[in-house]
């Protein structure tokens, strides 16, 4: 299968925090008051690299965000 070409919509309640990306474009849509919906898509850079990399693909992107510490607890998991 080849997946060079490829985009993904993500749902998360904290997209309005995200800091930072890593390796992919993005595009935030917000809906009035909502913005929990992204859409991600490769940048032709890494792409490529995936593409010489063999037939043992591995995909990496991290998605940071903020944190509110008056809502954020690792009290509940």
């Amino acid at each position: 299968m080849n997946y060079y070409e490829w985009n993904l919509v993500i749902q998360h309640p904290n997209f309005d925090d995200l800091a930072w990306g890593l390796n992919f474009n993005k595009s935030l849509n917000p809906f009035g008051t909502i913005n929990d919906t992204t859409m991600l898509w490769g940048i032709d850079f890494f792409n490529d690299i995936i593409m010489q990399s063999g037939p043992n693909k591995c995909v990496q992107k991290e998605l940071l965000f903020h944190k509110d510490p008056t809502t954020f607890t690792l009290e509940d998991g």
